[in-house]
């Protein structure tokens, strides 16, 4: 067991620092194998890991001082989570060689997909496993960190000017102004419970006087709304748009909002105890599901309109946790991840 939960993240870690040693010797056919194939075994350890769903921490290090221990843990939700994920990031590489680039009969505005996206995106795979399955705060928000610099690292990989890179800094400055929400409420949570552990911290969040608990609240759902790309802050997934398809479908439109999903599932319990701000969340849910429908029915291009349906979506998701119906919002992750994708592949 222990050796599956490590393959999840030294796989397509191992895969990501090899292709980007070798991107500039190495042939497109033979980048693309690598890391088709350092998804597939990842994917197979996911699935291989389900009979042992719902287990304990089962790797688990102490490396700061102060912050106690930081484990990977095969739950239940976290594990389906990662399986869709990552199969999701095998099936978008799997279909990469059948997606026409731009220029080609088919293509409309894609662009090429370069080798050396496959590392950024094998690297995300490795750090939104560890921030699925980790049971530590300050674990999550560094692998979440690493996520966001991918979001970045594929503008810049593939929009080689001026514009990738101010697209780049557009979309990670977005992301990071959704994690000083996060980190805002974890520090909180530190305080009030004495840990980072984020079961214990999430239950003392409940015992938390109204000023603390609303500062918790706002900051979580903060950085809900920004990972979902709900609005305006859909404007960070719509650089996606300049990407390929392969980078804009699994990078852009999957694995940000599941991190974003996820998180949301996990404090929905404290939604319910905010008063004031879980209807603040409920209208602004229904109001940005609302709104980025009406958005996406006026776009002439087609990812365009995926990218406000995912908007949408991330809404739709919001409400219902306001709403106090926590399971549904791990189901929608479940059932909109291969939706999505193949809406997209499409």
């Amino acid at each position: 067991m222990n050796t599956l939960v490590v393959g999840l993240v030294a796989l397509p870690l191992l895969a990501s620092a090899l292709m980007a040693a070798m991107w500039r010797c190495a042939r497109h056919s033979t980048m693309h194998r690598v890391a088709l194939t350092a998804s597939g075994f990842t994917a197979l350890c996911a699935l291989a890991l389900l009979p042992h769903a719902g287990g304990g921490p089962v790797i688990v290090v102490e490396w700061l001082p102060g912050v106690g221990p930081m484990g990977l843990a095969a739950g239940a939700t976290g594990l389906y989570a990662v399986l869709v994920t990552t199969w999701g990031a095998f099936l978008v590489l799997l279909a990469t060689p059948f997606i026409p680039a731009r220029g080609e009969k088919g293509g409309g505005e894609s662009a090429e997909h370069p080798p050396l996206s496959g590392a950024v995106t094998l690297l995300a795979l490795a750090a939104s496993n560890v921030a699925f399955l980790t049971d530590h705060f300050l674990a999550r928000y560094m692998a979440l960190e690493i996520v966001a610099l991918c979001i970045a690292l594929a503008l810049l990989v593939e929009v080689r000017n001026s514009v990738g890179s101010r697209l780049a800094w557009k979309s990670y400055l977005f992301l990071r102004l959704g994690d000083a929400g996060l980190l805002t409420a974890i520090l909180i949570l530190m305080v009030a419970s004495g840990t980072l552990s984020i079961g214990p911290a999430l239950e003392a969040g409940g015992a938390l006087d109204a000023a603390r608990l609303g500062w918790v609240v706002a900051g979580f759902v903060l950085a809900v709304w920004v990972k979902l790309g709900g609005w305006p802050f859909h404007l960070w997934s719509q650089s996606g748009q300049r990407l390929s398809l392969a980078s804009q479908a699994w990078l852009y439109a999957t694995v940000m909002p599941n991190l974003g999903l996820y998180l949301l599932y996990r404090v929905t319990p404290l939604l319910a105890l905010a008063g004031p701000l879980q209807m603040a969340a409920l209208w602004l849910g229904a109001g940005g599901a609302a709104l980025a429908t009406l958005m996406a029915l006026i776009q002439a291009d087609l990812r365009g309109e995926l990218v406000y349906l995912g908007a949408a979506q991330g809404g739709l998701a919001l409400f219902v946790a306001a709403a106090g119906v926590k399971p549904a919002v791990w189901l929608g992750l479940l059932a909109l991840t291969p939706l999505r994708l193949l809406l997209f592949l499409a």
